[in-house]
């Protein structure tokens, strides 16, 4: 587990043992909507880093 910052500036968690992120993946509270309120932002204007806006049900 790392904490990382996203290019939109936002502070988030890396998590890469299977095992971790399965368990936070089963944590309702975790499991958040890409585009939910609170949710981390990629690009601080909300467009993918390509500079395209996410289809609203799918992440960049």
């Amino acid at each position: 587990m790392a904490r990382v910052t996203l290019p939109s500036g936002d502070e988030a968690v890396l998590l890469t043992r299977y095992d971790d992120v399965r368990q936070v993946l089963s944590d309702p509270p975790f499991a958040a909507v890409p585009d939910s309120e609170g949710a981390a932002r990629i690009a601080d204007d909300g467009t993918c880093p390509s500079g395209n806006s996410p289809a609203p049900a799918s992440p960049c």
